[in-house]
């Protein structure tokens, strides 16, 4: 079965790229998982921040779950932890998907020359082919 990735930030162009990618399973007859990373977190600040972090990460699919399911579709939920590129590159590849969607940084212009964006870094290194939206 085919399989398509839609990455989610709680940002607004992120929630696009979850309902475009939702079309898109549908369309394809695929399986669709969104998906949120959390950064990990040095072990010196313990583990209440990275469970804080997974809780928000699950709030957030937890919207989006509801939003598009209400449309009548199933979706799969997954949290991972990692680099959120690499990591979404990785299941891209573990799950050999077809399409991964996710929505363009709403990073300023300093900080994206400075620290890249999840969507560029994608661009550049996914195996799979990647859309933007906005």
């Amino acid at each position: 079965m085919k399989r398509i990735v839609a990455g989610l930030d709680g940002s607004d162009a992120s929630q696009r790229a979850a309902a475009l990618a939702l079309e898109l399973s549908r369309q394809l007859e695929a399986r669709l998982f969104l998906v949120t990373v959390v950064p990990p977190v040095p072990v010196p600040q313990g583990g209440g921040r990275q469970e804080g972090e997974r809780a928000e990460a699950e709030s957030i699919l937890s919207r989006s779950l509801a939003l598009l399911e209400a449309k009548g579709s199933v979706v799969e939920r997954v949290v991972l932890t990692g680099e959120p590129a690499e990591a979404l590159c990785e299941l891209a590849r573990a799950e050999d998907v077809v399409l991964v969607a996710v929505g363009r940084s709403g990073r300023g212009a300093v900080s994206r020359l400075l620290l890249g964006s999840v969507s560029d870094r994608l661009v550049r290194r996914c195996p799979r082919p990647v859309l933007v939206v906005h």
